[in-house]
This record gives structure tokens, sequence and C-alpha cells, in this order.
């Protein structure tokens, strides 16, 4: 006589698979850092555009449960933000990789606003560079440039080989610190939306 094996919802796996997923991949970005030489300074030239660096050693440091490293960076129109200055609200730091994923990012910010998510993306462009791509700043998504990408660098997504950067987002709480990373890779927006805003609206 066989017995029959219940069914899992494949929604169910496919979330734990995620959290498994974002739960290990700090770490792989530390080990990344570490094969690469240990710190990951960005070239004077990060897109070409002749833009200065400082040449004080970054690498990534992030850690699920700690505050995320502070920055200042400006938007498309030049107004500096200070990522410590947006606490009181759930952030998700989004690394753009490239500009062709600001699209993609804008519309992960419209899911995630009725959660009380605001995205916050970072774009290894100049601010007039992201000003001419029509990079918007709304209650929902604020864009800001890193044209030396020193802060992509600073959380470890820069590669200093193919001088290009790679995608990653970090859900930073309201206190600052990291509920969940994803560094050196990125999920449908389906899926991080779901795992954002279960962590953001879940009872403390």
């Amino acid at each position: 006589m066989l017995t029959r094996v219940p069914r899992v919802p494949v929604r169910i796996v496919s979330f734990a698979a995620l959290c498994l997923l974002t739960l290990t991949a700090p770490l792989r970005a530390q080990e990344g850092d570490k094969r690469g030489g240990g710190n990951a300074t960005p070239p004077a030239d990060a897109r070409g555009t002749g833009g200065p660096v400082s040449r004080g050693e970054t690498s990534a440091r992030i850690a699920i449960g700690e505050r995320v490293p502070d920055f200042t960076l400006e938007d498309s129109r030049g107004r500096s933000h200070k990522l410590s200055s947006l606490r009181g609200e759930w952030i998700a730091l989004v690394f753009a990789g490239g500009r062709e994923s600001l699209a993609r990012i804008d519309t992960l910010a419209r899911l995630l606003e009725p959660d009380g998510v605001r995205v916050v993306a970072v774009c290894v462009e100049k601010p007039q560079t992201l000003a001419r791509l029509g990079a918007r700043e709304t209650r929902q998504l604020l864009t800001l440039a890193d044209g030396t990408a020193e802060v992509t660098a600073m959380f470890g997504l820069w590669d200093p080989v193919t001088r290009t950067p790679a995608p990653g987002w970090v859900l930073v709480n309201p206190e600052g610190v990291a509920r969940v990373a994803l560094l050196g890779g990125g999920l449908p927006n389906a899926d991080a939306h779901d795992l954002m805003r279960y962590l953001a609206t879940a009872a403390p």
C-alpha cells in the first residue's frame, strides 16, 4: 500500500529558500572580499568620468543585527543626503549595479511604499548623469549618485578588476540596523518585496 506524501506549497519552499539565501549572503560577500585582496579601493575614475576619490581603504563590513555603515551622497539635483538622517523608517538600500537597473528599482519602490519601506537606490554615476537618465526623488524612491564608487566598495560591491559594480541590497530597520542583506546578487521584485514586507511588518 502506497502512502501519499503531502505536498508542500511551492511558495512556502521558495520563501524558506530566500531566508536561507539572505542569511548566508553577507558571509559570501565577505569571503569574496578576502579573495580580492582584503580591501577593495575603487579607482579614481570609476566610470571613466575622472572624478576624484579618497585613497582610504574600504571593505565589506555588513553584519546582520548591526548598524550599517553611514555615508553621505548627492541625489540627481545635487542635494546631499546622509543615510543616518533617514533613521526612524524602514529603508531598503538597493545598489543598482548599473543604470539599466533603475527602472526595476523604481517598480520595487512602488511595491514597498504601502508597507512603509522607503527605497534608497545607489548608482555608480554622477548626479548630472542621473538627472539626464530621469532618476526620481519621490516619497517612494531616493536615487543617490556614487560617482567614485566609494560607497559601493564600502559594501563590498565594487570589482576592482573589471571596474564594475555588482547588485545587492540591505534592509535597514528604523534604528539603522541591518535585518537582511543580499550582496552580489539580486532577486525578482516579487520575491524581494515578499521578504522585505514580511520583515518590516512582522511583530517585533
